[in-house]
């Protein structure tokens, strides 16, 4: 990049910077509770610091969540987090709400083993903590993240698919909201790459306006326990068609521009394995103009990006070389060397430039050419 920024607008890309070292805390910090402490809030205990602060449930939820990860609201940026972060992002959930989404209502399996694999129901206990929407990101605040993390206040049950005791994919309330746009957006013939446990093709399928759901997935067991198990009680299984195949293979050498009006891409876990396969996957959308792609955790893997470009703004400020892009260590760094050929030729000579460059439409516009 070509920087050459004023001392204020020095000063002001510095902040958007914080934000971003910022934004990473704060996911690291809900990524420790929950790994460590998910389950560390009871109703007693809730009750109990409710009445001690006069707090409604989710800010005492919040104040005993603090109190576990050593956070000191006497300290301004433990404060500074608490306020921007916690108290923003922790929601009480009802239940009610996705039991009444119809595959919910209507997928019920009984728990089957078949070899290493097995089909059952897994519980949210009361008041244990899990993440239930894709992040937020207000881009009024130099692209503050907000993790969405969610607690009941009694059990949850959800069906669960695991390979050696070893959870892979689950109905959660986390899949019916991450997918609830690319849902509501699916139209005509439809296509997506990763099956799971057909969370989006069944809902997708029982819309009027869709004419077919093919299902592109490379695993034969899940394929055959989702034939033999799920299918059956989709409500228009005759939409269904099931290709066994690599989804970049099947893209690369088998769609072509004409077959598909709607795509739905879900081949990932979350944003950090997501972004590499992300941006491979937008390098083949191009050759597909009239079909519609929609990606499951599109802005978590955006932000990945925009954390990408944002540390080589930053290390190109502290005077970075060509020499320190030449090798790489770990996915990111491949992205941020590829960043850094991409962007060369990129002035940035104020602080709305830097801003501009990590709106969601410029990154996505860059994802098209990293790889």
């Amino acid at each position: 990049m070509k920087i050459t920024l004023s001392p204020t607008d020095v000063s002001q890309v510095q902040e958007l910077l914080k934000t971003k070292d910022d934004n990473i805390r704060s996911a690291d910090m809900f990524l420790f509770y929950l790994e460590n402490d998910a389950c560390s809030v009871d109703k007693s205990l809730l009750e109990k610091q409710k009445a001690l602060a006069n707090a409604t449930d989710e800010q005492a939820y919040v104040q005993l969540m603090a109190k576990h990860l050593g956070l000191d609201s006497r300290n301004k940026q433990d404060k500074e987090l608490m306020t921007k972060y916690l108290f923003k992002g922790v929601s009480k959930l009802s239940p009610a709400s996705y039991r009444d989404n119809p595959y919910y209502k209507n997928v019920r399996v009984k728990p089957v083993h078949e070899g290493a694999w097995e089909l059952r129901y897994e519980p949210y206990d009361p008041y244990e903590a899990f993440i239930y929407d894709d992040a937020l990101v207000d881009e009024h605040q130099n692209y503050l993240e907000r993790t969405r993390m969610g607690f009941f206040d009694e059990p949850f049950e959800f069906l669960a698919v695991a390979e050696k005791g070893v959870t892979w994919m689950s109905i959660t309330p986390n899949e019916i909201e991450t997918m609830r746009e690319a849902i509501d957006a699916s139209h005509g013939r439809v296509i997506t790459l990763g099956l799971g446990l057909g969370y989006f093709a069944y809902m997708a399928s029982i819309k009027a306006n869709v004419e077919s759901v093919t299902i592109i997935e490379t695993n034969p067991q899940i394929i055959t326990m989702f034939q033999k198990y799920i299918l059956p009680q989709f409500p228009s299984p005759e939409k269904i068609r099931i290709i066994r195949q690599d989804a970049f293979d099947y893209v690369a050498k088998t769609m072509t521009p004409s077959d598909f009006d709607f795509a739905f891409v879900d081949l990932w876990h979350g944003g950090e394995d997501g972004l590499p396969l992300y941006l491979q996957m937008k390098k083949w959308e191009r050759k597909f103009p009239q079909t519609t792609f929609a990606y499951w955790l599109e802005t978590s893997l955006l932000v990945m990006l925009r954390r990408c470009v944002l540390t080589l703004l930053e290390e190109e400020m502290a005077g970075s070389t060509d020499e320190a892009y030449q090798k790489a260590e770990t996915p990111i760094d491949t992205i941020i060397n590829a960043l850094h050929k991409l962007l060369k030729q990129t002035r940035v000579s104020s602080y709305q430039e830097a801003y501009d460059l990590v709106s969601e439409g410029t990154l996505k516009r860059l994802a098209e050419k990293i790889l």
